[in-house]
């Protein structure tokens, strides 16, 4: 892995830091600071990444767009935990949100952790308590299925009783909520 937890060999060939800092140092501006000029200049440089990112072949555009949105997703919840630190990171989670919204998106894309548990269980929709008890088993099969995607991660969810809670508590809402607003 190299910065940003991305391949190194996927960086260079279209993925540009310099593009990045670019961006974030026009995005970070103070609000009152930023011209029309700089608005259009930060949609361009996510319009040139998107070109590039269109001459990839299938499947590096799912490796990456599937990548970009774990981070985003990931970056997102400890942000909801813990103040954010890294200046580096939090620039890639910014650039990233807008890109990856640019992007366009495949058939066949990624499914989520959330996704995957919300699909186990959509055949039987229970209250909420019912739903918990569900959801907590699939949760950690879930976990313990992704284990090689992200060791770290993974082993800490496991090891760590207190972060698993806040993750599952967190994803256990947005599931059972995407769960009742779906239409069949």
């Amino acid at each position: 892995m190299g910065k940003y937890g991305f391949k190194e060999s996927e960086l260079p060939e279209w993925f540009a830091t310099d593009e990045l800092n670019k961006f974030a140092h026009i995005y970070f501006k103070q609000k009152d600071k930023k011209t029309s000029k700089d608005r259009a200049m930060l949609n361009h440089f996510i319009d040139v990444a998107v070109e590039r990112f269109k001459k990839l072949d299938k499947q590096r555009k799912q490796d990456f767009s599937s990548q970009g949105m774990k981070y985003v997703r990931l970056y997102s919840f400890i942000l909801q935990i813990t103040p954010f630190e890294d200046v580096e990171l939090h620039k890639l989670y910014v650039y990233l949100t807008y890109l990856l919204k640019k992007l366009t998106k495949e058939k066949g894309s990624t499914v989520h952790l959330a996704d995957e548990i919300a699909l186990e269980y959509y055949a039987t929709k229970k209250t909420f308590d019912d739903f918990r008890l569900a959801f907590e088993k699939v949760f950690i099969n879930k976990v313990i299925d992704r284990m090689d995607q992200n060791q770290t991660f993974f082993t800490r969810i496991l090891d760590d009783e207190q972060f698993k809670n806040a993750l599952m508590e967190f994803m256990l809402v947005e599931t059972y909520e995407k769960l009742n607003n779906m239409t069949i």
